[in-house]
């Protein structure tokens, strides 16, 4: 059975013409006609999620991990708001959400009745299209308007630069009526190809010719979704040219022979007698968000001379300050095309980051082997704990900073929403990726963001693969880390917002396992056991409190 108003059978026409199937649904009445369609048609796959928030953000762990759009359904009023968080980190991470939010007629809004703000325009500036399906379709010309207006808007979330889209569905009563069949007419499916850019040859020798010329070159990756064989390339670039230098950061997931991981255990011991032998001439950056804002500063202080972005989508992000060329093209392209013409031997750049990063390696192992129970040994240990071919998802602030000085975690595939870098739907997330795989997914979160997000936990079928782990230090530890805070009298209410909160309880509320560990030895006998139980999702909870963890963190990256 299907909904009787022609826009939801217009909708589910043009959804499956696309092969879109995940809809992560929020119950309600108003959007009654989606529910009713959606969840009677076995082409579609439909998860319950009470919390729209988390709702969105397990929609954004789906589609991230199966690299598809999901459709996410609410009802009307304030119910879309709750959405917001995650479409905006959707729209920084250029992941496609398809927002589906049933409405009240528009003659009634603004005239006080029940559950009715001003719903179309609400995401306006972290969405790639919006649109009003109008409710009343008749005749030919206007479902085939909306037709076009529908592949239009869905389009704009799945090709050239992708990400969330809002389609608003105003619906006037009875809305819970259905009908077997549906009468709209045929419409063509128009498909798009994606064209790729490529250099000229005349561009290709104009461009090997200034990278051939250059003894100090940076490139820069940030996070991203990279082919394999851009590894081979950036690896290959480099052994023919001894004046490039790679600094990986992570988030991307690749692994290279040649690149420069751990940035921040090695920028700032760039000393200011040797900043022009380090700073780049030319830099070149792929990819979107660096975690690193010690790299960040150092390169707006140190500015190139020249400042290359690849990006496919074209964007002009100009982060430090020193763009001259954007190239419209994927870095395997770009590299492909001018590795062949490149090679330069006169030039130390390589050996001068590649000493010193061996040099802070070393120095950071030592630290690692004796520093005292905290954060940071806690995470050191789960580094190194955490099975192979598991899924790994960092939280926000402290955690995910911790996690990448550490060179273990290179080993395991890993995530984090560093779009927006929020501290909402960190668990939600790891929730929608447990749901997309049968391998073992990890998150590790601090008990902030555990309990900002703990709704994440309230849906039917939680997976069984999904480990969480919380560092619990009872308040946000990440004003420890960063200086200023701990000068103001409202340090520990206000910034570290200090708690006697216990995790154990709210996730065995909702039939979580609990495990607990209090120091290192009790840490490295539980994860056994905690990744051995498969009969439920199961809870690490890791307890560092009343412990100087700022002061550890300090102690260990000096």
């Amino acid at each position: 059975m299907i909904s009787d108003k022609p826009s939801v059978q217009l909708l589910i026409k043009t959804l499956k013409e696309r092969n879109i199937s995940e809809i992560v649904i929020s119950p309600g009445a108003r959007n009654a006609p989606l529910i009713i369609s959606f969840a009677s048609d076995s082409f579609f796959n439909c998860i319950n999620v009470v919390d729209e928030r988390s709702a969105a953000f397990i929609a954004l762990g789906i589609s991230q991990k199966k690299n598809i759009p999901v459709v996410i359904c609410c009802t009307s009023g304030s119910a879309p708001l709750n959405y917001s968080p995650a479409i905006a980190e959707a729209f920084y991470s250029k992941t496609p959400l398809i927002v589906v939010s049933a409405d009240r007629p528009s003659e009634w809004i603004d005239q006080r009745d029940n559950q009715t703000i001003k719903q179309l325009g609400v995401f306006t500036n972290f969405v790639r299209a919006e649109m009003n399906l109008e409710e009343n379709l008749s005749d030919y010309n206007s479902f085939w308007h909306m037709h076009r207006l529908l592949s239009d808007t869905l389009n704009k979330a799945l090709y050239i630069n992708p990400g969330p889209v809002h389609i608003n569905c105003p619906f006037s009563e009875p809305v819970y009526n259905q009908k077997a069949e549906t009468d709209i007419p045929e419409f063509p499916y128009t498909r798009v190809f994606e064209a790729s850019h490529e250099l000229s040859l005349e561009q290709v020798e104009q461009v090997g010719g200034v990278v051939n010329d250059c003894d100090r070159i940076l490139i820069l990756i940030g996070r991203g979704n990279y082919p394999k064989e851009l590894e081979k390339t950036l690896d290959q670039f480099v052994a023919r040219h001894n004046g490039v230098v790679i600094l990986n950061e992570g988030l991307n997931n690749l692994q290279l022979c040649s690149g420069i991981d751990q940035i921040d255990l090695m920028i700032t011991k760039v000393q200011d007698d040797h900043l022009e032998e380090f700073a780049p001439k030319l830099l070149i950056t792929i990819g979107d968000i660096i975690v690193s804002k010690n790299i960040k500063k150092f390169l707006r202080q140190n500015k190139p001379q020249f400042h290359w972005r690849i990006d496919p989508c074209g964007e002009l992000v100009d982060t430090y300050q020193r763009l001259d060329n954007l190239f419209c093209m994927n870095a395997l392209e770009f590299f492909d095309s001018i590795l062949p013409l490149c090679g330069f031997d006169d030039s130390n750049y390589q050996n001068l980051w590649t000493e010193l990063s061996a040099q802070c390696k070393s120095r950071f192992l030592k630290t690692c082997q004796s520093i005292s129970w905290s954060d940071f040994a806690a995470m050191n240990i789960l580094l190194m704990q955490i099975p192979e071919h598991t899924d790994l998802h960092l939280g926000n602030s402290s955690i995910v900073r911790n996690a990448l000085l550490f060179e273990n975690i290179q080993r395991l595939k890993f995530s984090s929403n560093r779009g927006t870098s929020g501290i909402d739907g960190s668990l939600s997330t790891a929730v929608g990726i447990a749901l997309s795989t049968t391998e073992i997914v990890t998150i590790i979160v601090g008990d902030l963001s555990f309990l900002y997000d703990s709704n994440a936990l309230w849906i039917n079928s939680l997976p069984k693969n999904l480990k969480i782990v919380v560092i619990n230090n009872f308040g946000g530890n990440i004003f420890k880390f960063i200086s200023g805070p701990e000068t103001t009298d409202q340090y520990n209410e206000y910034f570290i917002s200090e708690h006697k909160i216990k995790v154990a309880p709210i996730a065995e509320a909702y039939g979580v396992k609990t495990f607990k560990a209090s120091n290192q030895h009790e840490l490295l006998i539980v994860l056994q056991e905690f990744y051995q139980y498969d009969k439920s999702c199961t809870l690490l909870e890791i307890n560092t409190a009343n412990i100087d963890n700022g002061k550890i963190w300090r102690e260990a990256i000096k």
